[in-house]
């Protein structure tokens, strides 16, 4: 497990700082002794290691009983999905001798981890599937993998799944309130909903992907952790929202590069007053254009437009963030 040592006298602050980020755990516990404390990180931290050891934090791994066991290499950015990890490597180190040293240091480094594989290629098309590439370890493709209480299971040459939405996910569930209806569209295989279910009490939970393997996932998913109030629809949500018309409360956007094209199906299914999460990649300096896109797109069908709250929820390039608006949104008239 990646934890940060810092001073007591510094730790409040520290962790404050990482929540607001996105990087504290929030499945592991906050370990001391007599002089430090040590933060839980989570696989959102592990993609931005470098940018938090540019920061000069002391980052190690500890094993249960809080003992030093080892730096993290930094040389080579990977995602945690529990036992398998999956290697961002440059096109130049593909399939070669030093990428597989750098798997089979993350599998020492990992106790969970027993497979390795590689980037090969962009994410494309309708459901966001790239290529992968084994590296090292068991020739394995099925991920069993945890966060904020809940487990998914899932083929990560099939379905798109993320696991730098952790922190979202369990804030957003923190937001919902008793007997909501809360409907999911691009949902995959199910962690927001599976998420908001596990930690809060929703009435009932639309969930709706397009990708029948991540649905069959998803399916799968919700009765391993018996979240029984998740409806799991596969379809397109257009249609869907066109039979469910105002009956959600709030409305998880979680497609940052194509919510805008679904403002319309956002607004059927949801009530005359309702809340929405709204993720969108952007520029980090026209951030205001795009909240007047938004203002202006809810405008023109005839409601009223409120901003609760933002934050970047990563860096997607140099000029890049993704965001993410916590909106309210009324009927006029």
């Amino acid at each position: 497990m990646l934890y940060i040592k810092v001073q007591k006298v510094c730790a409040e602050i520290l962790r404050g700082n990482l929540i607001k980020r996105g990087f504290l755990s929030t499945e592991d516990k906050i370990i001391r002794d007599d002089s430090y404390i040590y933060l839980p990180l989570n696989e959102y931290a592990r993609e931005n290691i470098k940018s938090l050891s540019g920061e000069g934090l002391g980052m190690i791994e500890l094993n249960k009983t809080a003992s030093y066991r080892k730096p993290l290499p930094l040389d080579i950015g990977y995602d945690l999905f529990g036992n398998i990890a999956i290697i961002d490597a440059k096109r130049k180190m593909l399939n070669t001798e030093a990428t597989r040293s750098a798997g089979r240091k993350i599998i020492a480094l990992n106790p969970r981890v027993t497979t390795v594989l590689e980037k090969s290629g962009p994410v494309q098309g309708q459901f966001r599937i790239r290529k992968l590439g084994f590296v090292c370890g068991k020739r394995r493709f099925i991920a069993e993998y945890s966060e904020n209480g809940a487990r998914f299971v899932f083929d990560v040459r099939k379905v798109f799944f993320s696991a730098r939405l952790a922190y979202e996910r369990a804030r957003i569930a923190a937001l919902v309130k008793n007997g909501e209806i809360v409907a999911v569209p691009f949902a995959g295989v199910g962690p927001f909903p599976i998420v908001i279910a596990k930690r809060a009490k929703p009435s009932s939970i639309i969930a709706i992907e397009l990708n029948k393997a991540a649905w069959a996932y998803m399916e799968k998913n919700i009765r391993l952790n018996k979240t029984s109030c998740i409806h799991a629809i596969c379809g397109d949500f257009k249609a869907v929202a066109d039979r469910h018309i105002g009956i959600a409360d709030r409305v998880i956007m979680q497609m940052p590069t194509q919510s805008m094209d679904f403002i319309e199906p956002m607004l059927k299914i949801a009530k005359e007053k309702g809340k929405a999460h709204v993720y969108l990649f952007c520029n980090a300096k026209k951030v205001k254009c795009v909240k007047d896109g938004i203002r202006k797109e809810l405008g023109s069908f005839g409601y009223r437009t409120k901003f609760i709250f933002e934050r970047i929820v990563r860096t997607y390039s140099k000029a890049e963030v993704e965001m993410v608006f916590d909106i309210s949104f009324s009927k006029v008239g």
